[in-house]
């Protein structure tokens, strides 16, 4: 395939061009030291988005770098915008001459060679006419090496070293662009400060969080083979860039509203708590700051529900039910639970992947964010993501994971709705099973929550259920409620009761039997009575649910038995 070269050659000459400018004296440099400089620059090109783009590794610049006007370039097409994040109180000086500048965003850019992909996090530099510098946090991350004899940089891959030559026809440069990063107070950033005296710092990369995974994870290791620990830590740090609090963007996704001709508006909102409205503030800012919702001009309102999490934050919910009765539906559900835990017969190894925020990874199209508009505190707001609420948001998600995902990974693969499980029966097995999920959500633009996310399990929790090699037994937060369960006093808390047991009939062999007896309170304008027999059967249901019942994963290769009488 051929890529369009973003003024590769023009960008080296005049990267040389300022550099000289904005160096010292050359006669500040001793002959002995100009004998040693290297005769080449370590460039190559890269691909970015389909753009072929020349990178430079430079030792001497303490962070990697993309500018501003690349960025631009490579993020035109909408499906496949290039995500960013914000940076606050950081200045740079150095590659933007004697002027420090403060740096607002940084960018998670993949950068391929050939077949080889490396994912990593630059900050975003204004007015620069270099299009990417490489510095030494990328080297130290991939284990870069020079080897300015043979004119290549290595960098190992798995198990492999690639070699990627240097372009030719580079001059020499006297000296390397030394960025100077350093945390500085927005109010006290002063343009004119030549000097920054402290400590160098970089992005921070959320190393902590994956090195308590890996702590947490190290004693599970001690049965596996040797070296298994080391296997298992370089693949989740080959695939650190995938793991983040802040959604995604699915490439090659976009979701539709199919809207009925018979649409109608709505002008509504919910006024929001007082105790809320503060945090509501802050998380629309944020929103807006990650680009999830936008200002909007829309005609149309619908009501924003605050939900407050159990971590004290809030989650901002589209009530979609109104808009949602003019919405054309999608018949894509997700697969039975009772068939998909048919699937885990001599499963070892178990993980869960959550995905972050996981339908605001997909772009809602532009048409179709009118709709979705909402007021908050007089400001008019409009998702530009596919919102929860919305009686299509569970099939337009399904139907974009499943094409992420394919057919040929459902043997190792299982998914409900944004639920990811991976299974496989051996430990090296589990490891090439991971990688390929990881490969295939990295490649389009999926994050998925670090903290959320469980590895190398033996046991597990997936859809209200324990799954083990043995088989698969109740929840026990669930049986706690069962447990906890007061005697209801009203047809809708009977109701309610009986929802909840009716999910984990298949351990209750009586189940039919005992819930059938209550069944008369259902009955249209039956009288409430609640009395001792009542109370009786009730308490009965409860202790049956109490006691620790597991399914044995079935065994397709034997006969089965069936039992006609229960079927009666």
């Amino acid at each position: 395939m051929h890529h369009p070269i973003i003024n590769a050659h023009h960008n080296t000459l005049t990267f040389e061009k300022y550099i000289r400018e904005e160096l010292m004296d050359e006669s500040l440099y001793t002959p002995s030291l100009k004998n040693h400089i290297p005769n080449v620059i370590p460039t190559f090109f890269c691909t970015i988005n389909e753009f072929q783009v020349s990178c430079i590794i430079d030792t001497g610049s303490q962070a990697s770098f993309i500018s501003e006007n690349l960025l631009k370039q490579i993020s035109k097409d909408p499906l496949n915008r290039v995500e960013t994040l914000p940076v606050s109180n950081m200045a740079i000086l150095g590659i933007l001459g004697t002027r420090s500048k403060p740096i607002r965003r940084q960018a998670l850019i993949d950068f391929r060679y050939s077949n080889f992909q490396f994912p990593f996090r630059c900050l975003v530099i204004p007015h620069s006419s270099v299009p990417t510098i490489l510095g030494v946090d990328f080297c130290h991350y991939y284990h870069v090496s020079l080897d300015f004899e043979a004119q290549v940089i290595k960098i190992p891959y798995e198990n492999e070293v690639v070699q990627i030559p240097f372009l030719p026809g580079n001059k020499p440069l006297i000296k390397t662009v030394s960025s100077h990063i350093t945390y500085i107070k927005e109010d006290t950033y002063k343009p004119d400060l030549h000097i920054l005296n402290s400590p160098i710092e970089t992005i921070p990369t959320d190393n902590q969080e994956m090195d308590q995974v890996l702590k947490n994870l190290q004693p599970s290791f001690d049965k596996e083979a040797p070296n298994s620990y080391e296997s298992f830590s370089n693949l989740l740090k080959k695939h650190q860039i995938i793991f983040s609090d802040k959604p995604g963007l699915l490439k090659g996704s976009q979701a539709r509203l199919n809207l009925k001709p018979t649409f109608t508006t709505v002008n509504r909102s919910y006024p929001i708590p007082y105790g809320k409205r503060q945090r509501v503030f802050e998380e629309i800012e944020r929103m807006i700051g990650d680009g999830l919702i936008e200002p909007s001009n829309s005609p149309y309102t619908n009501p924003l529900v605050c939900v407050a999490k159990n971590d004290g934050n809030i989650r901002l919910c589209l009530d979609g039910r109104h808009l949602s009765k003019h919405i054309i539906p999608d018949m894509e559900s997700p697969p039975d639970i009772n068939t998909l835990l048919q699937k885990f017969i001599g499963i070892t190894y178990m993980t869960s992947l959550d995905l972050t925020q996981s339908y605001l990874q997909i772009p809602l199209h532009k048409d179709d964010r009118p709709y979705v508009a909402f007021r908050v505190h007089g400001r008019n707001l409009q998702w530009t993501r596919l919102p929860f609420g919305l009686n299509v948001s569970g099939s337009i998600f399904i139907k974009n994971l499943n094409a992420i995902l394919g057919p040929e990974l459902y043997p190792f693969v299982t998914t409900y709705v944004d639920d990811i499980l991976i299974t496989s029966h051996t430990f090296e097995e589990h490891l090439e099973h991971l990688d390929i999920v990881l490969s295939k959500l990295k490649e389009h633009g999926a994050t998925i929550r670090l903290s959320k996310s469980h590895f190398l399990k033996e046991r597990i929790k997936f859809l209200g259920h324990i799954i083990t090699k043995e088989g698969i037994s109740m929840d026990p937060t669930k049986i706690a409620i069962i447990k906890d369960f007061q005697a209801p006093s009203n047809i809708k808390e009977l109701q309610s009761f009986l929802g909840l047991i009716n999910f984990y009939r298949k351990f209750n062999l009586r189940h039919s039997e005992l819930t059938g007896q209550l069944n008369h309170l259902l009955r249209k304008n039956q009288p409430w009575l609640w009395t001792q027999t009542e109370e009786a059967i009730f308490n009965n249901i409860k202790d049956l649910f109490i006691d620790s019942v597991v399914l044995k994963h079935p065994d397709f290769t034997l006969p089965f038995i069936i039992n006609k009488y229960r079927c009666q």
